[in-house]
């Protein structure tokens, strides 16, 4: 009897945790919501994660450590992202092929404020920095669309990282998609097969999401953030009103800092731990992590901070489809 009470216990608290999102209200109080704690039991005990990537990496992650210490407190964390400005793929690949020094190596850890930066780090520094359990790859945004960009070179990454001792897991960041209004949406910068193409926001980032499932598919990846889905998901909200250039960006390109930031590093969260969570809130101060944002910070409010918990939530259940 004892055991039959305790697995139903155990079913519900796991039911509340896999449910799909429902609709999010916007009209509730202006209260700060008490922080989920997940229960420990399906929490890894450490959870160290390397990203490499270029500044969409930045705008995905740079909330993360503090999301992650709110929900995941007695979890290690350690997030580092090795940067290069700008780079596809194919340069990612070429800089592990030479071990090339990166513009800059950023490492958050467990009982820190905020990020460290540490310059001229090598592909070999990073990976013998920590044990990862997970490695994080993307593509360029202005190619994150043409999957013909990411498969030759996909494989070949895989290998440099395994070459340099490194057997953990792998994941893919789904980018975010140029918001509409974007000049780089219609003025040529993207392209398919070479040629120039023009796109809405919604087609840019259709396309993005079927690379996206396409890496999934290569057995390359273990995992995939889906955090340009969730930002896609938030601009079907009030969310979209925030940002220097409106739909959270700060330059029609890069996420303003504040809560389209909370939003991808929701959804990177989510994935990375492989549950859900309803409540998540974030008061870091700006400064914490201004090295890898942009501008003021905005919409950091307890009630778009649940919204963007929602969106994050509907992109973990439908990863490569907008459901808001």
């Amino acid at each position: 009897m004892i055991h039959k009470t305790l697995l139903t216990l155990v079913f519900a608290l796991m039911s509340t945790f896999v449910a799909a999102c429902g609709s999010v209200k916007t009209d509730e109080p202006m209260v700060i919501p008490a922080t989920q704690s997940l229960p420990d039991g399906l929490l890894p005990d450490t959870l160290r994660v390397l990203a490499i990537g270029n500044s969409y990496t930045n705008d995905a992650l740079a909330l993360l450590p503090f999301v992650l210490r709110q929900v995941a407190p007695r979890t290690h964390v350690v997030v580092g992202i090795l940067y290069c400005g700008g780079a596809s793929l194919d340069t990612h690949l070429r800089l592990f092929k030479k071990n090339r020094a990166y513009n800059a190596y950023y490492k958050w850890t467990a009982g820190q404020d905020g990020w460290i930066k540490q310059t001229q780090a090598t592909p070999l520094h990073a990976l013998a920095d920590e044990h990862w359990d997970w490695v994080t790859l993307q593509q360029v945004s202005a190619m994150s669309h043409d999957f013909s960009t990411i498969s030759p070179y996909l494989q070949p990454m895989v290998n440099q990282l395994r070459a340099r001792g490194y057997y953990g897991k792998l994941a893919w960041i789904l980018t975010p998609a140029y918001p509409d209004g974007s000049p780089k949406l219609t003025n040529g910068t993207l392209k398919v097969d070479g040629k120039p193409v023009s796109f809405t926001s919604d087609e840019m980032y259709e396309q993005i999401a079927s690379c996206a499932r396409q890496v999934s598919l290569t057995g390359c990846v273990n995992r995939v953030l889906p955090c340009g889905t969730a930002l896609q998901n938030a601009r079907r909200t009030a969310l979209s009103q925030y940002g220097t250039t409106g739909q959270m960006t700060h330059d029609w390109l890069h996420l303003q800092s504040g809560i389209g930031m909370f939003v991808e590093s929701c959804a990177a969260a989510m994935a990375l731990l492989n549950t859900t969570f309803d409540h998540c809130y974030v008061d870091t101060p700006l400064a914490s992590y201004s090295m890898l944002s942009h501008g003021k910070q905005v919409g950091m409010t307890p009630a778009n901070q649940d919204i963007a918990v929602g969106c994050a939530k509907s992109a973990l259940a439908s990863p490569f489809a907008v459901s808001y």
